[in-house]
């Protein structure tokens, strides 16, 4: 209930909270129709395959060789740096005022806005930065992770001999782990850019120190967040109508990154009070 309480009183007391993140979710859905990764996997034939099984195996084959290899990860950390520049530019200032609406500052939205974009830009594009770089090594790991399983499985059934454990508790072992791989790193990264602002000195490392005390307590909120993201874009991917997926995108992450928010910044104040009292 304390949780609900701080969050509501967070937001009743800055509006411009809500509507800062409503206009960013507009901002992306409007991008996500326009999702370059979707147009290239298209153009690699993955999606015209008949299964998700097939695409992983196919993907696993046109990525991991060396020509593409040397040329995917160098355009893959020049995207992730000039997506944690934006990020820590368009954020900063948003991050700023949920915390010092945390700590009941006075001061104007304006002002604390801009206070946070010129204080904390370069740190929240640095965490940003390690973050894009932590997810690009996942989405680069899926389908190497998941094609052996799946190699396994369709051996298994064209020797007529599937049984339950290749066929079956493989492939869900094999996409749990990767599923709890995703929720790691977004727990180890949630709580980073609070940390930014609640202290000056070494926050990564307080960080981890913070959450500690309360790992267990936020972990299922974080696997729900990301159960509710990969939801919403399988659910997006199988809309047909542009303006439906755009405003059903709109409304879901608004919702989406409302928790994200609330979850990040007044669960990491609860937990730092709990810091402080040990």
């Amino acid at each position: 209930m304390a949780f609900i309480k701080t969050t509501y009183k967070c937001f009743a007391k800055r509006p411009f909270l809500l509507i800062y993140i409503a206009a960013f979710s507009l901002i992306y859905s409007i991008i996500h129709l326009m999702n370059p990764l979707l147009e290239l996997l298209e153009n690699l034939g993955a999606l015209g395959m008949e299964n998700w099984t097939d695409s992983m195996v196919y993907i696993s084959k046109e990525l991991y060789t060396i020509p593409n290899i040397s040329i995917i990860l160098p355009a893959a950390a020049l995207t992730a740096l000039i997506l944690a520049v934006l990020s820590g530019l368009v954020t900063s200032g948003f991050m700023n005022l949920y915390f010092e609406t945390l700590t009941d500052s006075r001061r104007k939205t304006a002002e604390i806005i801009f206070t946070g974009i010129k204080q904390f830009f370069l740190k929240t594009s640095i965490v940003f930065f390690q973050f894009y770089l932590a997810m690009i090594a996942i989405v680069l790991f899926v389908p190497m992770a998941t094609v052996p399983s799946i190699i396994l499985t369709q051996k298994a059934i064209e020797n007529s001999s599937g049984n339950f454990f290749t066929t079956g508790f493989l492939t869900v072992l094999t996409l749990v782990i990767i599923f709890l791989v995703v929720a790691f790193t977004a727990m180890a990264f949630l709580f980073r850019f609070p940390s930014i602002f609640f202290f000056k000195k070494r926050p990564i490392e307080k960080s981890k120190n913070v959450v500690s005390t309360a790992y267990l307590r936020y972990f299922a909120p974080v696997c729900l967040l990301v159960s509710l993201f990969l939801g919403t874009e399988l659910l997006l991917l199988t809309i047909g109508s542009n303006v439906l997926e755009f405003f059903t995108g709109w409304v879901f992450y608004t919702l989406l990154l409302t928790a994200v928010s609330a979850v990040s910044f007044t669960g990491y104040a609860m937990m730092l009070r709990k810091f402080k009292r040990n």
